[in-house]
């Protein structure tokens, strides 16, 4: 599921009450989703704060990769998983923590950015989001490796910091920064939460679109 920022259930427990950075692993059989606070200087994505000589190395890193596009951010998000505790066959074959990309040919990023608002009915002011969805279930590869890993999430503790990094290969020198830390810790899809369902109004945006595309293929149809 995509556009997380819309379930009622995250809004209603503050989700727009600060700027944030959504992370949402689209899985097989769910959706994994870690939440990041941004400064409170983010309110228009058009209009990111310029770069300032003395800004900190990670704010710097922060400012060029907010302001940038999907090819520039696709090219610098990165995790770095390290596996905490798990079954003896995960902790033999730990690997050393290293660097690794979010994006990629098999398992793309798509990013949503929403702007500040104010909601028309309640005059609240809705917090900028930005919202990054990860596919991890169009590849048949990608897919049958998270299938084999699910049984055996409940076991594992994985802790994951969220980067900004330059590419290996660039050769201008860029700041870096960490943008959050979590912990994935025995997670048991099987007992998850379940989104509800659509807001009535996305529900009627949804059924008004499906309904114009039904009336312009039956005019195609008639005036052939």
């Amino acid at each position: 599921k995509e556009e997380i920022w819309r379930q009622p259930l995250l809004n209603d427990s503050g989700l727009r009450d600060t700027p944030t950075l959504i992370a949402n692993l689209m899985l097989p059989f769910g959706n994994m989703t870690a939440y990041f606070q941004l400064p409170e200087w983010v309110e228009d994505w058009n209009n990111i704060p310029e770069e300032k000589d003395d800004d900190p190395p990670d704010i710097k890193a922060l400012k060029r990769f907010l302001a940038g596009d999907d090819d520039y951010r696709n090219h610098r998000i990165k995790v770095v998983p390290f596996i905490v505790n798990g079954p003896l066959a995960i902790r033999v074959i730990k690997p050393a923590p290293r660097e690794v990309n979010v994006y990629g040919p098999r398992h793309p990023a798509k990013w949503l950015q929403v702007p500040k608002s104010i909601d028309s009915c309640t005059r609240k002011a809705n917090a900028a989001i930005l919202e990054c969805n990860i596919d991890l279930f169009s590849n048949a590869n990608v897919r049958k490796i998270i299938n084999i890993v699910r049984p055996h999430l409940p076991g594992i503790t994985i802790d994951v910091a969220l980067i900004i990094s330059a590419p290996k290969e660039s050769e201008i020198e860029e700041p870096s920064a960490c943008l959050g830390l979590w912990r994935i810790e025995k997670v048991d899809f099987e007992s998850a939460a379940v989104f509800p369902e659509l807001p009535l109004e996305d529900a009627l945006e949804r059924v008004t679109m499906l309904m114009s595309a039904m009336e312009g293929n039956s005019a195609v149809k008639v005036s052939a």
